[in-house]
């Protein structure tokens, strides 16, 4: 019986037209054109000259370039690792509770009445990258669009945040204008050195009861980019709506990543819930953001006083947080590339932190003589 069945499924694959040898199953695929920023960061370390400088990284780096694990970090993982009631079992689908409800009262604030009265329904995502994929499709799904689906963006998204007047004046935009608003917190505390002004918008925008999600990460601010922790908070008016958000949410993740990685979220947790960890967490924020503001302060001095750069660079101070706008051209970015060994993206986008006191005159004057065209 079996061995006649064998023979039946080899006959029929045997004269089915349309069967190609494996090999040749992918020749049609099309070769995609690879990411922008990794290409970047490729090209960096196969160039060999002494003074290149990488300034497309998304991390933050020390003063002498290199990846800074923080301190509270390594206390937080010394500490899990002693502790025997950990285990490696699946996580709940939308994460570890300890870890969402402590990252929601973080950027939502914890005396929020939306937490208070159980409106905020929280999921741990893939960093802010599944955070905002997660989002999107729950809006895809159950948002009620109004005509043409219609997203709108600032530009440039970075560095560029507004002052908390003009947080109120947008969100009295939105709610007169019926908007939706999509927060993308991937730096609190890290803009500012502040973990409570950087959440200004986002807790502004709940009192008002501006309907809103959040996204958030954990990758910045406690430099934990490859453990992706991140998380999706959606606003509700009421307790029983933010239950149907939940299993919806739950059915979504299920079909995506049925359940969250778990080591990052419990470092996470334990350092938001640590009284003497959440202090040294803040302290390095500080330490990280504070260099930051060092080197755009020294960056504008240079080009203003020193080498009398033509142009205005008040925004080189006036911006914060890890990236900078420069407003140089696609052509003068990709001559600093090719001729200075200054590696940036094509918009001008410079990362402050691949700034250090090392080679910071070198891009200075790179950034000058390609202004004034003598590069």
């Amino acid at each position: 019986m079996a061995v006649s069945r064998v023979k039946q499924l080899l006959g029929h694959i045997s004269s089915n037209p349309s069967t190609v040898m494996s090999a040749e199953i992918w020749q049609q695929v099309p070769l995609a054109p690879p990411d922008s920023i990794f290409k970047l960061t490729a090209a960096y370390k196969a160039d060999t000259y002494e003074k290149k400088v990488n300034l497309g990284v998304g991390a933050y780096r020390d003063d002498n370039s290199k990846p800074w694990v923080l301190p509270v970090v390594k206390k937080a993982t010394q500490i899990l690792l002693t502790d025997d009631t950990l285990d490696h079992e699946y996580l709940p689908i939308l994460g570890l509770p300890e870890y969402t409800a402590s990252a929601a009262k973080l950027i939502i604030g914890p005396d929020s009445p939306a937490i208070q009265e159980n409106r905020v329904v929280s999921a741990q995502t893939i960093s802010g990258t599944g955070a905002n994929h997660l989002g999107a499709l729950f809006l895809s799904r159950f948002y009620g669009f109004n005509g043409d689906k219609k997203v709108y963006l600032s530009k440039p998204t970075w560095g560029v945040d507004p002052t908390q007047e003009q947080w109120k004046a947008i969100a009295d935009a939105i709610l007169e204008c019926k908007h939706f608003a999509f927060f993308d917190c991937a730096y609190q505390g890290f803009a500012s050195g502040d973990l409570d002004k950087d959440a200004f918008a986002v807790r502004y925008f709940v009192s008002r009861g501006v309907p809103m999600l959040v996204c958030q990460s954990f990758a910045k601010n406690a430099g934990l980019y490859g453990e992706r922790v991140g998380a999706l908070h959606v606003v509700s008016k009421d307790a029983e709506t933010a239950n149907r958000v939940r299993s919806q949410l739950s059915v979504l993740q299920r079909s995506e990543i049925s359940n969250p990685p778990s080591h990052g979220a419990r470092l996470i947790t334990l350092i938001l819930n640590d009284p003497t960890l959440f202090a040294e967490w803040k302290q390095d924020i500080s330490t990280m953001a504070n260099r930051i503001i060092t080197m755009r302060k020294e960056l504008y001095r240079l080009l203003t006083e020193e080498l009398k750069t033509p142009g205005n660079w008040d925004h080189i101070i006036n911006q914060i947080g890890m990236f900078s706008f420069t407003g140089i051209s696609p052509e003068q970015s990709q001559a600093l590339v090719e001729k200075a060994h200054v590696y940036l993206t094509g918009n001008g986008r410079i990362s402050m932190a691949g700034l250090n006191s090392h080679n910071i005159r070198y891009f200075a004057e790179a950034l000058d003589k390609v202004v004034r065209g003598t590069l």
